[in-house]
């Protein structure tokens, strides 16, 4: 399945849900640091730690302002 219709059935089901939409993931260690672009016309380029998106998406769990929403990560 394309990912696009992935997302199509995502956001035409009943549960609450985001979309995490990381740029080019690495590793290393955790720094907290990271830019959440809501449109993803405005972003470019990017590399993100891996470590921050779990953090990210952890903090979706409770934080509800990304609620239906598919953001960008990126450093």
């Amino acid at each position: 399945m394309i990912p696009k219709r992935q997302e199509q059935l995502i956001k035409e089901s009943a549960i609450d849900w985001t979309i995490a939409r990381p740029g080019v993931l690495t590793g290393g260690p955790h720094t907290g640091r990271y830019h959440v672009v809501g449109e993803s016309s405005k972003w470019r380029n990017g590399i993100i730690l891996r470590s921050n998106v779990r953090e990210f998406l952890v903090r979706q769990i409770e934080d509800l302002t990304k609620l239906y929403e598919a953001p960008v990560l990126a450093n």
